[in-house]
């Protein structure tokens, strides 16, 4: 039988989902789960994840008087992807880290393809030619009803630019998400986030399981 830390070795998970489901909340549940399983661990985010990222991301959400086109909010993510993946999710796994990330390519997919109306297609060969189709190894998207998730939001304070789209977007993201697990059965793991905090996590830790046990 393995152990944990050699189990655990070179996975990439990311968790999606719309405002309000509870990444945060289950990430940090997830990564003191892993780091109870001795696992090397990475917990990064995205856009952001390094300093170039994190400088996208920072004129990205807080520059306000910029309006955005939804293609170019595409491009600036996967630069923001690029310099992530180059300088930290790559050397990570070739140092066999588990890394647990907050969004990755199927953020880009619900919120400017699904979301805003980006082509599918064109946002898929941006992530062909810049990426070269990185994807995780499992994904959790947490789900909920759309109503309840934004009123989740807005306890946190002022809503930003995202979260202050009008509900019909949101539905559309919530849509794109549930698309995405039924084109990628055997990576994402679609999460009832309508629950407890630890229901929830819960609940991932046997999704996590069960993939697992895929592999051997």
């Amino acid at each position: 039988m393995k152990d944990q830390q050699q189990e655990f070795a070179r996975l990439f998970i990311t968790f999606e989902g719309g405002e309000g489901t509870g990444k945060t909340t289950q990430i940090a549940m997830l990564s003191e789960y892993l780091r109870q399983q001795n696992a090397d661990l990475l917990v990064t985010r995205e856009p952001g994840g390094c300093h170039e990222a994190e400088a996208l991301r920072n004129i990205f959400q807080h520059r306000h008087d910029l309006k955005w086109e939804p293609i170019s909010r595409a491009l600036i993510v996967t630069a923001a992807r690029a310099e992530h993946v180059i300088k930290v999710i790559n050397p990570a796994l070739q140092d066999n880290k588990t890394i647990l990330c907050d969004r990755f390519f199927d953020s880009t997919l619900a919120y400017q393809g699904y979301g805003m109306g980006v082509g599918l297609d064109v946002l898929k060969a941006i992530h062909k030619d810049a990426l070269d189709n990185i994807e995780p190894d499992v994904t959790f998207i947490l789900d909920m009803d759309v109503k309840k998730a934004m009123d989740r939001a807005s306890r946190r304070g002022e809503a930003d630019a995202i979260e202050a789209m009008d509900i019909s977007f949101h539905e559309k993201l919530r849509m794109g998400y549930q698309a995405i697990a039924k084109e990628n059965p055997k990576r994402v793991y679609m999460i009832n986030a309508d629950d407890t905090a630890e229901a929830v996590h819960d609940k991932v830790v046997i999704a996590l399981n069960d993939y697992m046990d895929t592999l051997t």
